[in-house]
């Protein structure tokens, strides 16, 4: 899809296309090996809700992933 079809006037920063990937999934172990800097990452499992960034493109090593936030309901 390109900024024409949404009808998207605005601009760029830096004259650069960001989009927002999020994956969801049980278990946060599962996304180590795979994850891409600056991916979002949604818990849903007996861990979660919660929310993980990747900070480090994954290579032979696993990733860095932080937790963000919990989203859990508070009582």
């Amino acid at each position: 899809m390109n900024p024409e079809e949404i009808n998207y006037s605005g601009q760029y920063l830096n004259n650069t296309e960001f989009r927002i990937k999020i994956k969801t999934g049980a278990d946060i172990s599962n996304a180590k090996k795979d994850c891409v800097c600056g991916e979002l990452f949604l818990v849903t499992g007996a861990n979660g809700p919660s929310i993980y960034v990747c900070t480090e493109t994954s290579g032979d090593t696993d990733g860095t992933i932080y937790k963000v936030a919990d989203l859990s309901q508070q009582a």
